[in-house]
């Protein structure tokens, strides 16, 4: 029996050569594999921290664009609001215009009326002295009473002295209907108790 061990120990010095050789290679060929992983690796950490680096610069660079457009965006409602103050002041400027000229009108009316009514009573009053005069005139002393054969005092209404007589723009009435639409239309946007409400009158 312990005579044909070393013949079998020889007969087996080259499988285990050969399994060793092939392991060798395995491992070399595992080591030389983990080495390009660790190259790729390395290749792909560099590139992660270029694209990091991108990225931040990208990053910084929105942020910057960003504070642009928030500024432009502030002075666009600035503007916005500007011209939203500007059409309520003209609305309620056309609508102002046209209740001066109302009042204007009414009051004119009330002079032409007060003018015609003086200028009845002017004519009645005349016809009356007239007829006084002709009866009893003629048996009255000529100096007794110089002023009884006076005619009545003409009245004429003029505006106050220095002051002229305003002039009014003819506003369209389609101008005014669209003019307190606009502004109806802005009231129900302002929220219940807000102050607007207030300042905000339409007549």
């Amino acid at each position: 029996m312990s005579s044909s061990s070393p013949f079998l120990l020889q007969s087996y010095d080259p499988i285990i050569s050969e399994k060793l050789q092939s392991t060798k290679e395995i491992s070399q060929a595992h080591l030389s594999s983990l080495a390009d992983t660790l190259d790729d690796l390395d290749e792909l950490g560099d590139i992660m921290v270029e694209m990091l680096q991108t990225q931040e610069n990208v990053e910084e660079k929105c942020a910057e664009e960003l504070e642009g457009l928030q500024n432009h965006l502030l002075t666009i409602e600035h503007l916005r609001n500007r011209f939203v103050s500007y059409q309520l002041a003209f609305n309620k400027l056309i609508l102002e215009l046209a209740r001066r000229r109302q009042y204007r009108e009414a009051a004119e009316n009330i002079v032409r009326g007060m003018m015609s009514q003086l200028e009845s009573m002017t004519e009645e009053e005349n016809q009356v002295r007239s007829h006084f005069n002709l009866e009893y005139g003629a048996h009255l002393p000529e100096d007794l009473c110089l002023c009884v054969g006076n005619a009545p005092t003409r009245w004429e209404v003029l505006p106050l002295s220095g002051d002229t007589l305003e002039v009014f723009p003819i506003i369209d009435n389609d101008l005014v209907t669209q003019a307190k639409d606009y502004i109806h239309a802005e009231l129900e946007k302002v929220p219940v108790g807000d102050v607007l409400l207030e300042s905000v009158h339409v007549t």
